[in-house]
């Protein structure tokens, strides 16, 4: 995902350079590190993240691992005007879904950007059901787990 720490930092609804500035970080570091996968990360850019964003390192890896790879936030990016309560819920499914490890990558909304629709209401519907759909799987993998 391209310039994920820009947009994860978005997401979060804080200013870019007031969390570069309380984290510690420069332009350059976020150049570096904005297209490499989260994967490859030093911890020291996670805590200082973790810093600027007012949270913990684990919850600011966790977040990033589920936001940059996202299809379904990919998909609400794209939709303007979406509900705003499904990306409170997206966060959680996302963060279950990293914990429990539930792989995202075959999520699609092909059938979707296959038909014609009316209004925005039609892509939050669409997102609905596969947070849903998304929520069941990992409430299995959960009980898998639990063996």
């Amino acid at each position: 995902m391209e310039n994920t720490l820009t947009k994860y930092i978005a997401h979060k609804q804080y200013d870019l350079n007031s969390v570069l500035i309380v984290a510690g970080l420069t332009t350059e570091d976020l150049n570096t590190y904005n297209d490499m996968p989260v994967s490859e990360y030093p911890v020291h850019i996670i805590q200082s993240l973790a810093i600027g964003l007012h949270s913990t390192p684990g919850d600011v890896l966790n977040e990033l691992l589920a936001f940059g790879n996202n299809p379904i936030l990919d998909f609400m990016d794209e939709h303007p005007g979406m509900d705003p309560k499904l990306y409170k819920w997206a966060e959680k499914v996302f963060a279950d879904a990293t914990k429990y490890h539930v792989d995202l990558s075959n999520i699609t909304f092909n059938r979707f950007e296959n038909e014609t629709h009316e209004s925005i209401e039609d892509a939050n519907q669409a997102v609905r059901h596969a947070l849903q759909t998304l929520s069941d799987i990992i409430v299995d993998a959960r009980t898998y787990e639990s063996f």
